[in-house]
């Protein structure tokens, strides 16, 4: 597959990915080792940020986490509930996924505690329609996958909840 990108994208921030990126990684990974994966790279070198590998059966995947601190909505006991009906991934996402079988890759949208994350695979990203989202750092032109939440799955990444909060009534469809 080969990706054409047809939208306006922001440039690298290397203020943000210091705050965000090493941290970010660093919860998935150990959450994923608590699943009884092996991390095979956890650094970040212009590909995706984790390789893991499964052992029952044995299969490769391939995972981008990104921060998404404007996304969750604090409902109590330090709980996060995503607030949007859908989850945007950028376009330019979709070159992680030229190489690899759609169904093998994870994108990681995880909070500012990083202890909750919505979680896309590959399939259900490039099913997706895009949309350009107007934003504060691109105002126009920038496309997203707009995945569906009922799609993505909630994972508590330190394992303390069986179940993604519920709604509530002032969640918000606008950028994400």
């Amino acid at each position: 597959m080969t990706v054409q990108m047809k939208g306006a994208f922001k440039e690298f921030d290397p203020e943000a990915y210091q705050q965000w990126g090493g941290p970010a990684r660093a919860a998935v990974a150990a959450f994923l080792e608590k699943k009884n994966m092996i991390v095979a790279n956890n650094r970040e070198d212009g590909g995706v940020d984790i390789v893991a590998v499964t052992t029952n059966p044995t299969r490769t995947l391939f995972i981008e986490v990104e921060v998404r601190p404007a996304c969750w909505e604090v409902v109590g006991g330090g709980r996060r509930m995503w607030r949007y009906p859908a989850l945007h991934v950028l376009e330019r996402k979709a070159k992680l996924l030229q190489n690899v079988d759609p169904a093998s890759f994870w994108l990681f949208a995880l909070s500012d505690n990083m202890r909750d994350a919505m979680v896309a695979d590959g399939a259900s990203i490039l099913a997706s329609p895009q949309k350009e989202v107007p934003n504060s750092q691109v105002p126009e032109g920038e496309l997203f996958f707009d995945v569906p939440i009922d799609l993505c799955e909630y994972r508590d990444l330190q394992g303390q909840w069986a179940t993604a909060p519920e709604p509530s009534s002032t969640t918000a469809s606008s950028h994400h």
